[in-house]
């Protein structure tokens, strides 16, 4: 957000004009955060998250299989550390699966 737009965006809310006015200008940083939502997405997970997302069952024999085998021998330690990255494809994925 550039300066011009920040002054329009004080200027047009009335509770941060008013705060402008009296020169509140912590205050108005800090009613601005409160209201910005987190917009957090995990990039990495972990054996935990598959756990919980897929299941006890599947989760562990999905981690079976990937303990198991060799192709996955560098998985496995991202995993027991929640950080694997979630950038690759899910068609990348079962690709490697199928073998």
């Amino acid at each position: 957000m550039d300066y011009q737009a920040l002054a329009n965006y004080i200027n047009g809310d009335p509770e941060l004009s008013t705060l402008a006015a009296e020169g509140a200008d912590e205050t108005i940083a800090q009613t601005m955060n409160a209201r910005l939502t987190p917009t957090f997405v995990t990039t990495e997970i972990g054996n935990g998250l598959i756990l919980s997302t897929v299941g006890l069952e599947v989760g562990n024999a999905l981690l079976d299989v990937l303990n198991g085998a060799p192709d996955f021998r560098y998985i496995k330690p991202l995993l027991e550390q929640g950080r694997l990255g979630t950038t690759v494809s899910h068609g990348d994925v079962a690709i490697a699966l199928r073998g």
